[in-house]
């Protein structure tokens, strides 16, 4: 029982110093000129990141019939890949 209290008023001392901090900090504001700058540079890291490769999408399925054109060693190749299909 006074281990139930214990962890109790614990997680009561936590929950009011989470919402002390919380009244204390205030939320940052943005201006228009901060906001287009941040754009800016998520814009050049995305393209930078995509022309060297690192951030290009991967399939990971692929959904298909039981059409002949799609063999099993077809299947094979996309599942060296990592790509799981369905």
């Amino acid at each position: 029982m006074e281990e139930t209290n214990a962890s109790e008023l614990a997680i009561l001392v936590l929950r009011h110093q989470l919402s002390t901090l919380r009244r204390h900090i205030k939320r940052p504001t943005f201006h228009l000129a901060d906001r287009s700058l941040m754009a800016g540079h998520i814009r050049s890291l995305l393209r930078n990141l995509w022309i060297n490769g690192d951030a290009r999408p991967r399939p990971k399925f692929l959904i298909h019939d039981r059409d002949a054109k799609f063999s099993g060693p077809f299947d094979e190749v996309l599942r060296s890949g990592g790509v799981e299909v369905i």
